[in-house]
């Protein structure tokens, strides 16, 4: 995929327009139970002048808002080279079971990987035939290039508490996920015995929700979830929106801004970014993020979009 670097103007015109001056401190977990955490990651692995830019934005225009808020009693972020699998797995658990709602944003690079699952059936309890089944599972980089995966996430997430997660890497935006479970039974007139792979999906593996709407924007559900993330490739944060000299990032920094604005849900957010970034008459559901658009790499060009799963209707924290 190519990378852009944006123009010292852009990113001049985003710190303007998000007026922030104050400089957080990060707080640890508190003696008693508290409210809400915030976590912020970038990751720097596979990417190049792409970067600095992100890194950019997700300081500036995603965690800086939300830690001068007093809803956040907990404000982390993990950016470059602090962005590392031990630390994301540790306050995953650490702050799911601490807090009563935690969100997070990653931006990063996206791999799959391939677990497999056995099979073991028998038509008379003696003999048995042996096949095998690859299960694709999802995963990110942390700066290391240290996969995080769903097989991970999943045990350290048990609370449910994880209410809001934005996952701006490609394909984790894929599918839900489900529980490839271990079972055994009869089967087809005989006896079979399968070993699953266990967790599959970024959705599931955060949430532990298994049936949240594909389409949390127009059709969202009533759970109390909300993931974002991208079918196949996800757009650089420096891609232009083609709207003045807004970027991706620019939308995404917009988006945080109105989340945190009281009253706003996540869909209204959504919208509200993109009629600042992507044009005065547009909403959500007029720009390409959402409809789709082709996007190419080195293995092809694939047909990509951001999908909004579980229930947009949501709001994020807010003063």
């Amino acid at each position: 995929m190519r990378k852009e670097q944006a123009s010292f103007s852009v990113i001049v015109l985003l710190f303007l327009s998000l007026l922030v001056t104050a400089t957080p401190q990060q707080t640890g977990i508190q003696t008693v139970k508290a409210d809400a955490a915030t976590i912020v990651y970038a990751s720097d692995f596979n990417q190049t002048s792409e970067f600095e830019y992100a890194e950019d934005i997700c300081y500036y225009g995603i965690f800086l808002p939300m830690a001068n808020l007093n809803a956040y009693d907990v404000k982390q972020s993990g950016l470059g080279s602090e962005c590392i699998k031990s630390t994301i797995l540790y306050w995953a658990e650490l702050y799911d079971e601490a807090m009563d709602y935690v969100t997070i944003f990653h931006y990063g690079d996206w791999i799959y990987s391939f677990e497999t699952a056995d099979y073991y059936w028998t038509p008379d309890g003696y003999n048995w035939h042996h096949w095998t089944e690859q299960v694709e599972h999802y995963n990110y980089y942390d700066h290391y290039g240290e996969l995080v995966g769903d097989i991970e996430i999943y045990p350290q997430t048990d609370q449910g508490h994880h209410y809001f997660v934005f996952l701006w890497t490609c394909v984790n935006g894929e599918i839900c996920g489900y529980y490839d479970s271990d079972w055994s039974g009869y089967y087809m007139g005989g006896y079979l015995i399968k070993y699953g792979t266990g967790p599959v999906g970024m959705p599931f593996s955060w949430m532990h929700q298994a049936g949240l709407s594909s389409n949390g924007y127009a059709s969202p559900d009533s759970s109390d979830y909300c993931f974002i993330s991208f079918e196949n490739l996800s757009h650089w944060l420096s891609d232009p929106t083609g709207y003045a000299d807004y970027t991706c990032g620019n939308f995404t920094a917009k988006f945080y801004e109105e989340a945190l604005q009281d009253g706003n849900t996540i869909n209204e957010a959504l919208d509200l970014a993109a009629t600042y970034t992507f044009g005065s008459e547009k909403t959500f559901e007029d720009t390409e993020l959402y409809t789709g658009y082709n996007m190419t790499n080195e293995q092809g060009t694939f047909w990509s979009k951001m999908r909004v799963w579980g229930n947009g209707n949501n709001m994020l924290p807010q003063d």
